[in-house]
């Protein structure tokens, strides 16, 4: 039993550090930008946070699985598919942008949305899904 959720946490950690590696070149704004367009860049929008949100849950499983607290935690009760964490994922990157926003910070907007977009999903989520 202990083996399983050792080798669940090495694959959901890999998963996260090859999605994460793979962002590097999307930009949040970028990301956005795509997926409000259509067409093949919606599509490949889609598929490129598809990975990125399965990595972000399966991380956040199996670090719970595991009795550690990993960066992200949803709630154990959410049986999210791919499909709704993706459009949780673009609320909550939005969210994000209209706090800029109201806020008027406008150097803090400009650097959310140049940063790859798996970095400011992350912080986002770390806010919206603590753990501990």
């Amino acid at each position: 039993m202990e083996e399983m959720m050792l080798k669940k946490f090495f694959v959901a950690s890999l998963l996260t550090l090859s999605t994460q590696q793979a962002h590097a070149f999307l930009s949040t704004k970028a990301t956005l930008n795509w997926l409000d367009k259509g067409g093949e860049q919606a599509a490949a929008a889609r598929m490129y946070l598809n990975g990125m949100v399965e990595a972000f849950w399966v991380g956040s499983l199996a670090s719970q699985t595991m009795g550690q607290n990993g960066s992200i935690c949803f709630p154990k009760s959410q049986n999210l598919q791919t499909e709704e964490l993706r459009l949780m994922a673009v609320l909550s990157l939005k969210k994000a942008l209209n706090k800029f926003d109201a806020d008027g910070d406008l150097a803090g907007k400009a650097s959310f949305l140049k940063a790859p977009v798996s970095l400011s999903l992350q912080m986002t989520w770390q806010f919206e899904f603590p753990c501990g």
